[in-house]
């Protein structure tokens, strides 16, 4: 995973994203909300995403595994996270 782009947008940062799997990331700084947007056009909310955590994903280049990035995001296994659009 390497992030390509990255637009700082009032409380919003987004980050274009290459990746087998991802394709674009927004974090919200202020309500903690994250939506990853997958190559097959499917997207997913994730709320209560703390700074630090979204940090983490956005630096580290070895959160290639859907899975992993999921174990990141909660701190525990998320198997319903909110789908948007």
């Amino acid at each position: 995973m390497a992030i390509i782009r990255e637009v700082i947008d009032g409380t919003k940062i987004k980050n274009e994203i290459k990746s087998s799997n991802i394709k674009s990331a927004e974090y919200d700084t202020e309500s903690k909300e994250l939506v990853v947007e997958f190559n097959n056009g499917a997207k997913y909310r994730y709320d209560g995403v703390p700074h630090q955590v979204y940090t983490k994903f956005r630096i580290n280049s070895l959160y290639n595994n859907y899975w992993v990035l999921i174990g990141v995001i909660s701190n525990k296994p998320a198997r319903n996270p909110r789908k948007t659009g």
